[in-house]
C-alpha cells in the first residue's frame, strides 16, 4: 500500500497518476461514462493532511468531452476536480 510523506496509508489507487503527469495532456475515462480531454493542473494525494489521509485526486482543465451539457453552468476556463473512484483509466496524449 502506497504511504503519504506522513506515512499514513493512502486508500484511494492514484490510477497510476503521480505529480510528474501534471502539465500533460491526457484522455480520461470517468465511470459516468464520460471520454474527455484534459489538462492535468495537479495530482493532489494530501499526503501531508493528518485531517483526511488518502483523500486523492486530480484537478484539471478540460479541452474536449463527449458530455458538453456537465459543465455548460460553469464559468470558461474553470477547473475541475475528480476523485481517483472516478476514473476508470486514462492515457497520456502528448509528452509536454
Amino acid at each position: 500500500m502506497e504511504r503519504g510523506r506522513n506515512g499514513v496509508a493512502l486508500t484511494d489507487d492514484t490510477k497510476g497518476l503521480t505529480r510528474a503527469h501534471e502539465g500533460h495532456t491526457l484522455r480520461v475515462w470517468f465511470s459516468n461514462g464520460e471520454i474527455a480531454l484534459v489538462r492535468l493542473e495537479s495530482v493532489d494525494v494530501h499526503d501531508n493532511c493528518h485531517l483526511c489521509p488518502g483523500y486523492a485526486g486530480i484537478i484539471y482543465d478540460i479541452l474536449e468531452t463527449n458530455q458538453p451539457g456537465r459543465y455548460e453552468k460553469n464559468s470558461p476556463g474553470a477547473a475541475y476536480w475528480s476523485e481517483f473512484p472516478d476514473i476508470g483509466k486514462w492515457e497520456l496524449v502528448d509528452e509536454t
